[in-house]
């Protein structure tokens, strides 16, 4: 037990120490650049007239530059690290098996069409253009707020992915510009989660939507049975009849 907390603290110790030599790393780069700045604006007698004071500024403006790139240089490299992880997690298909009906907690890169699927507590990241098509239930959303643009009535939706009843639950939508049929303006053009950055419809492209979703269920309606085929079956059934009359 004693050999294991030795080995604990010198990691521990190797750790700090490491810590510490880039912490005085960083502040030695810091001040070189402040006096290296300095250094260079009294070798050039820039603004001698105002000497010291303008090495004085210019050892700052160094100093700034110099916290400047390194700020630009740690963004860089999260954007490189998260670029990444995102190509090497589309290469393995995601964490999720596509078969499944449900995901909770899940990172979930999306498909170019979802149906009859469940999400809770899950994150869906893009970028994307997203459609819920019909048959949607979002009863609760996680920050951060979506993207969202109104469809002409006639549009049809092509690059992005579509969404067929599905339900989600407390999820988040990342990266992620939402299509709405201009059908749902009066339900959803108030909805607090959604960031809308196209001009709202007019009524009378509402209207027209309308009419074109009623003509299109109309048509895949099944047809209902016509009076002929019904005349048909009574002549039938009288015929059926008179035979069993003429038997008796």
């Amino acid at each position: 037990m004693a050999r294991f907390m030795e080995r604990v603290s010198s990691a521990v110790s190797a750790f700090e120490a490491s810590r510490w030599a880039w912490t005085t790393f960083q502040g030695a780069t810091l001040l070189a650049s402040f006096c290296v700045t300095a250094w260079a604006a009294a070798a050039a007698q820039i603004f001698s007239a105002y000497a010291p004071l303008s090495w004085v500024v210019a050892g700052f403006a160094g100093a700034f530059v110099w916290t400047m790139i390194r700020l630009l240089w740690s963004i860089a490299q999260r954007v490189r690290v998260r670029v990444r992880y995102d190509a090497a997690f589309l290469a393995r298909g995601g964490n999720f098996n596509p078969l499944d009906l449900t995901f909770e907690r899940k990172r979930i890169y999306l498909n170019p069409l979802v149906e009859n699927k469940t999400f809770i507590d899950c994150d869906l990241i893009g970028p994307a253009n997203i459609y819920l098509q019909f048959g949607n239930s979002v009863p609760s959303v996680r920050e951060p707020k979506v993207d969202g643009v109104w469809l002409h009535p006639t549009a049809q939706f092509s690059n992005g992915f579509i969404f067929r009843n599905c339900i989600f639950r407390n999820c988040s939508f990342q990266r992620i510009t939402m299509y709405a049929g201009i059908e749902n303006y009066e339900q959803w053009k108030d909805n607090t989660f959604i960031n809308w950055i196209g001009v709202a419809p007019t009524r009378e492209l509402v209207a027209q939507r309308l009419k074109a979703i009623e003509a299109a269920a109309a048509v895949t309606a099944p047809a209902p049975a016509t009076p002929k085929l019904l005349e048909h079956e009574a002549e039938a059934e009288t015929e059926v009849e008179a035979a069993a009359e003429d038997d008796l």
